[in-house]
C-alpha cells in the first residue's frame, strides 16, 4: 500500500518544515521503492524524489510507494504524476501490465508507465 500525505494551511510556520519531513519520513514505511513531492510554483509543477525540498509556505502533496507498474527507478513513474494541470496521487492499483498493455486495455496513450495515469487521463 502507499503513504500519502498533503500540507495546506493557512497560517504557514518555519517548524512545518521540519514536520511535515517527519512525516513523509515515517510515512515511507507504507512504501518503500519510490517517493515524491509536488509544490506548486506560479504555474509550474516541480517534482522533487529523494532530495526533497520542501517550501513550508506552499501547499504540497507526497507520495509513497511499492512498485507494482512502471520502473520505480524512472521517477516519471512514480506519483505524485503531473500531467497538463493535474497532479494525482491515490492508494491502489489499476493494472498491472506493461505499458502497451494498459493503452490497449484502456484504450489511452500514456506518457509513464504508472497506472495512475490510466485514471488521471
Amino acid at each position: 500500500m502507499c503513504g500519502v500525505i498533503g500540507y495546506w494551511t493557512y497560517d504557514p510556520k518555519p517548524e512545518a518544515d521540519a514536520a511535515f519531513k517527519r512525516l513523509f519520513s515515517e510515512s515511507a514505511v507504507r512504501g518503500l521503492h519510490a517517493f515524491g513531492l509536488y509544490q506548486r510554483y506560479s504555474e509550474t509543477i516541480r517534482a522533487f524524489h529523494h532530495d526533497m525540498v520542501f517550501d513550508w509556505k506552499l501547499p504540497a502533496i507526497a507520495h509513497a510507494r511499492y512498485s507494482t507498474s512502471g520502473d520505480w527507478k524512472n521517477h516519471s513513474n512514480n506519483q505524485p504524476l503531473a500531467l497538463s494541470d493535474f497532479v494525482l496521487v491515490f492508494n491502489g492499483v489499476i493494472s498491472m501490465g506493461t505499458r502497451k498493455e494498459m493503452e490497449q486495455a484502456f484504450h489511452v496513450e500514456l506518457e509513464t508507465e504508472n497506472d495512475g495515469e490510466i485514471f488521471l487521463r
